[in-house]
């Protein structure tokens, strides 16, 4: 008989069990299914103390109801006899694979006990204290993924197999940066795509080494490059800009651009690298100048980033420098600052000091204005542009080090 406590009377259930008790029909158990798990116990022990092979068609419910409707619970599990052949617990996510649609199980969440109660549906229960690694290897072998450490590419801030972002306010030469940065790689190597979503009409043909792409549909032709799941490893693709591949999602909440960089990562999963172009905001600091914030919800983006920079372009003196805002690398530091210039600008400056200080030390000329910004590229022109000479002082000593022009 039905314990004591419960709301569903022997009248209300129709389906007699073989001990006499009663268990819902299938309209019933729509209507009570909360209260059935009593009657899938009762069941489950009388089938064992007969050795009954034969199918007891009883449904069960989830042990969470918000999972997923009764009926689509209905819909994924499949009964089979007792003593059918044990499933693997691929075998059993297989065939739960086959019973829901693309969108149902694309959109599924389980617990552990739910996959254990579907497990035991298809007769094999799954003991986690028992599965080896060849069992959890192939149970988790579809979403497993091959990670790859990240390569400095030639000397520029960006890395390989990341996301690489740089930010900065409008008509600061942003794109200009990353693509003259880009186009000293080898193409023998790697493949250079600018997928431009802004229309830079006036960067058209600048840049002989990078395949430009104006795009009248970003979001849409980057769902092209995913769906095709092709091998895009040294790919290295240029969003320019974020706010025209968001997917029309709001960008400045959380979710919104966590769902962008959901479909970001797909093409990272497919072996791509990313360098994307962000705008920025301006806001007054109080003290006649002004700060600069990533346009976007902030903390999400330094989150999913792998590297980040902040780029200020110094016209004057017409070089750029980088500020490190987030870098999965040891040695980039938070804050930090890289220097780039163009080269130049750099020679012509050291022509001019030279001219009127031909025996100045290295040292000094270093700290001139307008070359103290540039020491990384004045070093790179040792050899090509200059030499180092010793210089004797007038008073003897320690010589120094000078210049002497190729």
């Amino acid at each position: 008989m039905i314990e004591k406590g419960t709301d569903i009377s022997e009248e209300e259930v129709g389906l007699e069990s073989p001990s006499g008790d009663y268990l819902p029909d299938e309209e019933e158990y729509d209507k009570h299914a909360e209260m059935s798990d009593y009657y899938a116990e009762k069941a489950t022990k009388e089938m064992k103390a007969s050795n009954s092979s034969e199918v007891i068609n009883m449904e069960h419910p989830m042990d969470t109801f918000d999972r997923k409707t009764i009926e689509e619970y209905k819909r994924a599990r499949k009964v089979l006899p007792i003593d059918a052949p044990p499933l693997s617990a691929q075998e059993v996510i297989q065939l739960m694979k086959e019973e829901l649609s693309e969108e149902d199980w694309s959109n599924y969440l389980y617990t552990d006990n739910e996959l254990k109660e579907l497990a035991e549906k298809s007769n094999k229960f799954i003991n986690n204290e028992r599965i080896d690694l060849n069992g959890l290897n192939a149970l988790l072998k579809p979403y497993l993924l091959e990670l790859k450490d990240f390569q400095k590419l030639g000397n520029t801030p960006f890395r390989l197999n990341a996301f690489n972002g740089v930010y900065a306010p409008a008509k600061t030469g942003k794109t200009y940066f990353v693509l003259e940065q880009l186009n000293s790689l080898d193409t023998a190597v790697y493949k250079l795509i600018w997928l431009d979503g802004d229309r830079n009409s006036e960067l058209k043909d600048k840049f002989s080494n990078i395949q430009h792409m104006a795009l009248s549909d970003p979001a849409n032709a980057f769902k092209v490059l995913i769906a095709s799941n092709t091998d895009f490893s040294n790919f290295i693709f240029v969003i320019d800009s974020f706010k025209d591949f968001s997917f029309g999602l709001d960008t400045d909440t959380n979710k919104g651009c966590q769902n962008v960089f959901e479909i970001y990562q797909q093409l990272l999963n497919l072996g791509a690298t990313l360098v994307i172009v962000f705008h920025s905001t301006k806001s007054f600091d109080g003290k006649g100048g002004y700060n600069i914030k990533i346009k976007g919800n902030a903390d999400t983006i330094e989150s999913k980033m792998d590297f980040l920079y902040k780029l200020e372009r110094d016209t004057k003196n017409n070089h750029v420098s980088l500020t490190v805002q987030c870098a999965r690398e040891e040695g980039l530091k938070i804050g930090s600052t890289i220097s780039y210039a163009d080269e130049e600008f750099v020679k012509n400056k050291m022509r001019t000091v030279l001219q009127s200080e031909p025996t100045i030390s290295m040292r000094d000329l270093k700290k001139k204005e307008g070359l103290s910004s540039c020491v990384s590229v004045i070093d790179s022109l040792e050899g090509s542009f200059y030499n180092l000479v010793d210089i004797q002082s007038a008073g003897g000593g320690r010589p120094k080090k000078g210049i002497e022009l190729i």
